[in-house]
């Protein structure tokens, strides 16, 4: 388990290394968004991915954020790690703002009935949002908790660039030594 987490910290470093030096061809931006995450990343094909959503308070800030990066108003990918609301946020005001091409997204439910605000259940707004989006031919929802399909494996490219799928469950093999789920994890490799 060292080894691999060794071996993920080495690539991530790499990754950084090769940001900086070839900075026109991959550009990652982590968005404030106080408590959460939500990054930006723009590939040297020029696809756009968006890694989490922030806190609803700040989607404004989050979507102007991602409209310097995705200026034709296309987000290839948006992958939603877990459905804690400062990682959900901003999905509505996301999808009402770019053409999001495909979710990659655990969709555990967090609260039955429509909240009375998106403060009490953002998570909710967010699934709505999405779910939309599908019905309308608009987006490609991969809902990990409605399939049986396993992406462990996936791989995206984008121009130089491959994000692979290391996992994608709620929680992680027991081998793995880790204590914490509900997320996606994601490797990134470079090719030179």
């Amino acid at each position: 388990m060292q080894d691999a987490m060794k071996l993920l910290k080495n690539c991530l470093f790499l990754l950084m290394i090769s940001f900086a030096a070839q900075a026109d061809e991959v550009i990652t931006r982590v968005i404030d968004t106080h408590a959460g995450h939500a990054s930006v990343t723009k590939f040297s094909d020029g696809s756009i991915m968006v890694y989490d959503a922030g806190r609803y308070s700040y989607a404004d800030h989050i979507v102007k954020q991602v409209e310097t990066f995705a200026t034709d108003g296309v987000v290839d990918l948006l992958v939603l790690s877990h459905t804690d609301g400062d990682h959900v946020g901003a999905v509505p005001e996301l999808f009402a703002k770019f053409d999001i091409k495909k979710v990659i997204r655990l969709g555990y439910v967090r609260c039955e009935d429509r909240p009375q605000s998106r403060r009490s259940c953002p998570w909710y707004f967010a699934n709505e949002a999405i779910d939309k989006a599908e019905i309308e031919g608009k987006t490609v929802d991969i809902n990990l908790t409605e399939t049986e399909e396993s992406i462990v494996g996936n791989q995206y490219s984008f121009g130089e660039t491959t994000l692979s799928i290391l996992s994608a469950f709620n929680i992680p093999p027991e081998s793995w030594g880790l204590t914490t789920g509900g997320s996606e994890w994601l490797k990134a490799t470079c090719r030179s």
